[in-house]
């Protein structure tokens, strides 16, 4: 079986009417909250990287921003529970737990958007931007615990999905 190079996982409430139209070496796949580790695992098993777009209401409308790391003060982990080898490590490393390098810039032109952080629960934290997303940190754990190359981005709950598609570059 062939990898995909993307996998593309959107986290909405709504559902959409169209599934964006990709080249063949990426997936689409549309969720309303996180992915438990093992059906992360099975949808994302054949796929190199993995790109999460969440909505997020406090997002203007042509605003993307892309995560650069979290706070977990959910006091939840979706790894709680016994583990299962074969979908990674139980602690996986969480230092660096998005990917920030320019490596994402073959295929999304991201240079108009702001790095932030994000959190899971409340958090008294001195930033501009702080946007409570768990269902995005929690994915960020689930990749980290089967060590997918991972990339986050908040958009607008009012039409970002149609933004993002436009920063995917067609050479792909």
């Amino acid at each position: 079986m062939t990898k995909n190079k993307y996998y593309w996982i959107h986290i909405t409430e709504k559902n959409l009417q169209e599934i964006p139209n990709l080249p063949d070496n990426w997936k689409f796949y549309q969720v309303n909250k996180y992915l438990n580790s093992k059906k992360y695992f099975n949808i994302t098993k054949n796929s190199e990287n993995v790109i999460i777009t969440e909505e997020n209401d406090k997002v203007r409308e042509h605003e993307i921003f892309w995560v650069k790391d979290h706070i977990n003060y959910s006091g939840s982990n979706p790894l709680i529970g016994k583990n299962n080898e074969k979908y990674g490590q139980r602690f996986p490393d969480m230092s660096f737990p998005y990917v920030v390098d320019d490596r994402i810039k073959e295929v999304i032109n991201i240079n108009s958007s702001k790095k932030i952080v994000i959190a899971a629960g409340i958090v008294n934290y001195d930033s501009a931007i702080l946007l409570n997303t768990p269902n995005m940190v929690y994915q960020a754990i689930i990749a980290n615990h089967q060590e997918k190359t991972f990339y986050g981005f908040i958009i607008s709950n009012n039409n970002g999905i149609n933004n993002f598609l436009k920063l995917i570059k067609t050479n792909y």
